[in-house]
């Protein structure tokens, strides 16, 4: 009969389930969360470790304040918990409105120049006590 078929009509199903996978998958994204005096610098992610090297050097420069000499310059430290990301702490550091856009600014052309990432969305948070901003990047298609 004709619901009977000998053929295999499974991959159609395999087909759409591939489709359906294309559609939903998210495309890779970083989110950088800064906090100031004293900076603090979290990198959530896929960032490349060479990216991470130069924003070791260029960041701490670009502070207001450096108690350069005193210790040694901070760097990112990788961390796996509660999720893979790079975090930086500048003890010690500053930041007047200048140096906040010198950080921000470095971050940004790191991100954009060095791995294709565009900025695509951003939030801020200003108390007295702190700032803190949300970057969130996306991956140029």
């Amino acid at each position: 009969s004709f619901f009977r078929s000998s053929v295999d009509y499974s991959f159609l199903v395999d087909l759409s389930t591939a489709a359906l996978r294309r559609t939903m998958t998210a495309p890779p994204n970083v989110v950088v969360n800064v906090s100031f005096n004293p900076p603090k610098i979290e990198l959530i992610g896929p960032v490349r470790e060479e990216t991470v090297n130069k924003l070791n050097t260029s960041i701490p420069a670009a502070c207001t304040t450096d108690p350069a000499g005193r210790k040694a310059p901070p760097k990112f430290q990788y961390t796996d918990l509660p999720m893979p990301h790079w975090r930086m702490h500048l003890h010690g550091h500053f930041c007047n409105q200048e140096g906040k856009m010198f950080v921000m600014l470095t971050i940004f052309d790191a991100l954009e120049e060095e791995e294709g990432w565009t900025l695509k969305a951003s939030n801020a948070l200003q108390q007295p006590e702190c700032e803190a901003y949300k970057f969130f990047f996306v991956k140029k298609t």
